[in-house]
């Protein structure tokens, strides 16, 4: 149950074994991580679920 104060949300699960995929140089993976953040704070109706940690 979420609280009321969720209002209308998408929830996206975050794969981060395709988001570590193909990473060969350091800072790639952050470059990514950033990317991403940046995008679901400009949407700002977005709770991302990061299931392995």
């Amino acid at each position: 149950m979420c609280p009321s104060s969720c209002g209308i949300r998408e929830v996206y699960l975050l794969d981060l074994t395709a988001l570590v995929a193909g990473t060969q140089f350091r800072g790639q993976f952050e470059q990514r991580m950033k990317g991403l953040i940046d995008e679901v704070k400009k949407l700002g109706n977005i709770i991302l679920m990061i299931d392995e940690i």
